[in-house]
């Protein structure tokens, strides 16, 4: 959504997460760890930026002033660590963040799937409020092993769109992406990981996962990862557009996060992936407008909540796939949102 500069305030809502302080006794949504930790605050490798969404260990949301400083909740995926090899399978894609899905096929023709965010799709405006859009085109590549100290004398691969099977932002805000000319085998035997889809979303609580690659604003545009907790779902309205089963969290999060996966941090199935949060500049537009989304109640009543962003749950999609690995919307198991 932030593909270029001058489209920046019109796709704003959805990437610039910007989430107030908790106490510490409220243990939802909170980063998972403590400052000693080197899994969740990196010391050496901080990010330079003067944008919003970054956390302590303890859950204090920090000004933007101190996002240079060692005590954001996140840290830089190396190539060369063992542990994080595994987030290879998360790269570029257009002005966001996309993922490679492992659709549990040993068929070795089946296709190579990506998830991300139906904003995402690299074309002027956002899809339809009221309906799900198939076999879409797109003019965008994805780009895996996006690591700060990747090897400069091997060259990153660029794989084009064959086109998006499934996407929608009404009910959800998610798209299914087909790659062309490679197939999820030979992706593997890359070994680029592809990740499972949860089939059922873990309760509020659960420690959570995301790995996302910011692009806007930073110095350096690289793998981030943040820990913290799943919150509760709660309903969202943001201008024409409903999204019913949202989730709490508050990951640190910077622009170009959209789509990016997160995971629950036992099973590293994706449960969701992200994609809208209430921007700080937004205090002097309208309740429920673009870039100030609200939580609609049972009874109707709306609240803007400054204080968490917002992922969109994927378990629906992962009944969707043939045994062939082949994505099938007539599938009995398959109900898929927006249509």
């Amino acid at each position: 959504m932030f593909k270029q500069k001058k489209r920046l305030l019109s796709f704003i809502f959805i990437l610039l997460f910007s989430c107030g302080e908790r106490q510490n006794t409220d243990k939802e949504n909170q980063p998972v760890g403590n400052t000693e930790s080197s899994e969740v605050c990196l010391t050496k490798n901080g990010s330079t930026s003067n944008l919003k969404a970054i956390f302590n260990c303890n859950g204090k949301k920090l000004s933007d002033t101190e996002a240079n400083s060692k005590d954001v909740a996140w840290i830089k995926p190396s190539y060369y660590e063992e542990a994080h090899k595994r987030m290879n399978g998360v790269g570029r894609f257009s002005g966001c963040t996309a993922s490679l899905i492992d659709t549990e096929t040993k068929v070795a023709a089946s296709p190579a799937y990506l998830i991300t965010n139906g904003h995402c799709l690299g074309k002027q405006g956002f899809l339809p409020s009221d309906k799900a859009v198939f076999n879409e085109d797109s003019p965008s590549v994805m780009i895996f092993s996006y690591y700060f100290d990747f090897p400069q004398n091997i060259a990153r691969k660029n794989y084009k769109v064959k086109n998006v099977p499934y996407a929608s932002m009404s009910k959800t805000d998610v798209a299914l992406i087909e790659l062309d000319g490679i197939t999820l085998q030979e992706l593997q035997e890359k070994k680029i990981t592809a990740y499972k889809l949860a089939k059922t979303t873990p309760q509020s609580g659960t420690k959570i996962e995301n790995i996302g690659i910011p692009m806007s604003g930073l110095n350096e545009i690289t793998l981030r990862q943040s820990l913290c907790t799943l919150g509760d779902e709660v309903s969202i309205l943001e201008g024409p557009f409903s999204f019913p089963t949202s989730r709490r969290l508050k990951c640190s999060i910077l622009p170009g996060s959209s789509g990016s996966p997160v995971f629950d941090n036992k099973t590293k199935e994706i449960i969701g992936v992200m994609n809208t949060t209430v921007n700080d500049n937004s205090s002097g537009r309208e309740d429920c407008a673009i870039n100030r989304p609200c939580e609609i109640d049972s009874k109707n009543s709306p609240t803007v909540n400054t204080e968490t962003n917002y992922m969109q749950t994927t378990s629906f999609l992962a009944k969707c796939f043939t045994d062939k690995g082949v994505f099938d919307k007539n599938l009995d198991s398959c109900q898929l949102k927006g249509i």
